[in-house]
C-alpha cells in the first residue's frame, strides 16, 4: 500500500513541471492529500470518549459530536462544553438548547477508536496576528471566527467580508474559504 502512495506522489511531482503556476498549486494540494493519507495509514489508533449532543430545541434530537459542520467543544479549565458555531448557543447554562449526553448505562461515556492526529496528518496553520485581517492586513473592523472545516481561528475585516465574488475568486484557495465562511457567519449579524 505504501508503494502506491510513493508511486502516485512521484508521478504527480513529475507531471506538475509541465503546467503553469496556477495549475501547479492543484498538484501540490493533491500531493499533500496523498501524504496525509499515507500518514493516516501509519497513524496510531487511540480510544476517545464518544460524545453525543442533545439538541433540546428540536424535540431532543441526538447526534454524535463532530457530525455537524458547526460543532465546537471548549473548556473553562474545569468542565467541557459544547457550542453550536452556527447559532452561538451551547451547553454552558441551565436554559441551554444543548447538552452533552452520557451514553453508557452506568452514566459514563462510551469510547470510540480514532486516529491520533499529528502535525504530519493535520499540519499546524501559520499563526495569524490577532486583530489583523489575514486577507488584506487591515487593523480596522476586524472580527474573528473559527470554522469546523479547519479548526483554526481566523481574523477578517468588514471590507474583506463584503468583497465581491469576482475579487474573492482571485484569492488563494484557503483565503477564498475564509471569506466564504465569514460571509455566511456574519451575514445574520449584518441584517
Amino acid at each position: 500500500m505504501m508503494a502506491d502512495y510513493y508511486k502516485a506522489i512521484s508521478m504527480l511531482e513529475a507531471m506538475k513541471q509541465y503546467y503553469s503556476d496556477d495549475i501547479k498549486s492543484n498538484f501540490d494540494q493533491a500531493i499533500a492529500a496523498l501524504r496525509r493519507c499515507e500518514n493516516i495509514d501509519k497513524a496510531e489508533i487511540i480510544r476517545m470518549p464518544k460524545i453525543v449532543i442533545r439538541d433540546k430545541g428540536y424535540g431532543s434530537f441526538e447526534y454524535p459530536f463532530g457530525t455537524m459542520h458547526h460543532d465546537n467543544m471548549y473548556t473553562d479549565g474545569h468542565y467541557i462544553y459544547y457550542r453550536n458555531l452556527q447559532n452561538g448557543e451551547g451547553s454552558d447554562h441551565a436554559f441551554s438548547d444543548y447538552e452533552i449526553v452520557k451514553t453508557a448505562e452506568d452514566g459514563s461515556l462510551d469510547t470510540i477508536k480514532v486516529i491520533a492526529v499529528t502535525p504530519d496528518i493535520f499540519p499546524e496553520a501559520e499563526p495569524v496576528q490577532a486583530g489583523r485581517c489575514e486577507i488584506c492586513g487591515s487593523k480596522n473592523d476586524v472580527r474573528d471566527f473559527q470554522s469546523s472545516s479547519d479548526f483554526i481561528r481566523h481574523y477578517i475585516c468588514g471590507s474583506c467580508v463584503s468583497m465581491s465574488e469576482e475579487k474573492r475568486k482571485t484569492l488563494k484557495k484557503d483565503q477564498q474559504s475564509v471569506v466564504f465562511f465569514a460571509k455566511m457567519l456574519f451575514a445574520d449579524s449584518e441584517e
